[in-house]
């Protein structure tokens, strides 16, 4: 396994994450790519060195999105110009999608390490509710 596949997979083993994900990372499907970036990261004492090695490799893909919670990360990340959701964003856009149910989903994300202010579950709790309004 490589360093960054098993850093990767160290991070999903830690005892509040769920262990349907723990399951998946430790036998992760063939489609799923774990890549480390050729370009240089300057060590920024601010964000992790998978925050840093994150937003280089979305960077040097040129990828349409980057997927990241922690704040720090997203600030720089934009700042390179990178278009950046977090674990919420994607939720309710599930939610509106009706490919999950919000409320549901958040009440099981706070069951793992996952952090997120109050205010914005009930922001994103509120929009769902005002789409499925004018919706029906």
């Amino acid at each position: 396994m490589s360093s960054s596949r098993q850093k990767c997979c160290k991070r999903v083993r830690h005892p509040r994450i769920p262990e349907v994900v723990r399951r998946w990372a430790a036998t992760t499907p063939a489609w799923l790519k774990v890549a480390s970036t050729t370009t240089p990261v300057e060590i920024d004492v601010e964000l992790g060195p998978g925050e840093l090695h994150a937003v280089a490799l979305a960077k040097e893909l040129r990828a349409d999105w980057l997927l990241m919670d922690d704040r720090d990360g997203t600030r720089l990340a934009t700042r390179g110009g990178l278009r950046v959701a977090g674990t919420l964003a994607v939720l309710e856009h599930a939610a509106k999608r009706n490919l999950l149910d919000l409320p549901q989903a958040l009440e099981r994300l706070k069951l793992t390490n996952f952090r997120v202010a109050p205010r914005l579950i009930e922001a994103a709790l509120k929009r769902i509710a005002a789409s499925r309004a004018t919706e029906g």
